[in-house]
Formats: C-alpha cells, structure tokens, sequence
C-alpha cells in the first residue's frame, strides 16, 4: 500500500485555489486521510479541513466528530476514483452509465451523481484529444457541470466547465 497525495491548484488575477488530498488504498479502495481546501481573492478567505478516522469511523472537522461512512470520498479524491472508474468501464466495453458517490463536504455528506457521456474528441493545448466526457447531474437545474477525461493520459481530467444561470460561465 501506501499513501498519495493529490493537489489542485488555481491562481489567477482574481482568485487562487489550492486543494490537497491525501489517501491510501484499502482492500483495493480509495480510503482518504486528510483533505484540505483553501481559496483567497476577491475580498474572501475560505478554509477547510478534514480527517477521515477509518478505526473509529469518524470524520473530524474543526475538533468536531461526525459519522464515517465506508466509500466516503473527498472532493479531490473523487477525481482519481471517478478517473478509475471510467477507465474501468471503457475497459470493459460496459455500456454508458451513471456513476453515484458519497462525498464528505465539510459537516455534511453529499451524493454526487455523473453520468457518461459518448467519447468525444477535445483541441488542447497538447492537441486534439480523445476525451470522455462526463457530466453531473445536479437537482439545481441553473448549474451544469461538465468534464472531460483524457483517454490516452490514463483518464486524467484535461477539462472542466461549469455553467450557471441561462449558460453563464
């Protein structure tokens, strides 16, 4: 086994956003450890911070303990399992399908629903891709959620839009 560690980081103008997930594989599962979040610009300060205590099978946020249920993901570690499970499906010939997660976001659990969308062909700046996209399906219907994971790169997500308000970026 062993433990990873994932990062996410956006700086801009506006806006700089750094996510890290740290996880271990258990009985051939993502299993995270910690989680954190943090985003600064225009004029807000967020932070968060998770602990995943699989012995006890509790989520500690903020010296709070909650109920951990077995399969609760991160929102950053969502993105490997979710990778995973598309290279799992195409591998398999499978047909397309919506995958259901259960993602711990911040005192609360959220479902995560996606669905599968037919390979798509994407221009990068790598060039043109072979693409999977997937899309989630929220109960807001004013925001939309789409990305795009790169067959050839082992599933890794080379695009993300979200969509809010009659098409708004």
């Amino acid at each position: 086994t062993g433990r990873y560690r994932l990062i996410s980081s956006v700086d801009s103008i506006l806006i700089s956003v750094t996510e890290t997930s740290e996880f271990e594989y258990h009985n051939q599962r993502i299993r995270p450890i910690t989680y954190s979040y943090q985003r600064s610009g225009l004029a807000k300060r967020e932070t968060e911070k998770l602990e995943f205590d699989w012995n006890q099978r509790q989520l500690i946020q903020d010296g709070k303990r909650s109920r951990l249920d077995l399969g609760t993901l991160d929102k950053l570690s969502l993105q490997q399992k979710l990778s995973e499970d598309i290279a799992l499906i195409v591998r398999a010939e499978q047909p397309i399908t919506d995958l259901n997660y259960r993602i711990a976001d911040r005192e609360k659990r959220k479902s995560y629903h996606f669905r599968v969308l037919a390979e798509e062909l994407i221009e990068t700046p790598l060039g043109r891709l072979r693409t999977i996209p997937v899309e989630r399906i929220r109960d807001k219907k004013n925001r939309q959620d789409r990305f795009w994971l790169a067959i050839e790169y082992e599933y890794l997500l080379v695009k993300a839009v979200q969509r809010k308000t009659e098409g708004s970026l």
